[in-house]
């Protein structure tokens, strides 16, 4: 989540007021998707530098988690809370289509 060296921070624009979505404790973010309700989803690195999913809602950033493997990102959520993505399923490059549903 570094472009041209630059270190990225989500972030939502509404009503003329950017509000910078933060981290899961290391140093970049990005949004991806938001439904009808305002939950956001994304990824976000770790202190460690491994990127995860997250869902940002009511000012709260939570981490989603994995599916077994190092890495996980959250690409849409819809209006229900279900969310898509992909995640690592072990050690390696395998990538498996992931969902999952936002507990209300």
């Amino acid at each position: 989540m570094r472009f041209h060296g630059i270190t990225t921070q989500a972030f939502i624009y509404a009503d003329a007021v950017r509000t910078v979505l933060g981290t899961l404790g290391g140093p970049t973010s990005i949004a991806y998707g938001i439904n009808n309700k305002g939950a956001i989803v994304g990824e976000s690195t770790l202190p460690s530098g491994l990127p995860h999913a997250f869902v940002y809602y009511r000012s709260v950033m939570r981490d989603i988690g994995t599916l077994g493997g190092l890495r996980r990102s959250a690409r849409d959520i819809n209006n229900a809370g279900k969310i898509v993505g992909v995640a690592a399923t072990g050690v390696g490059v395998d990538r498996h289509a992931s969902s999952t549903t936002v507990a209300k």
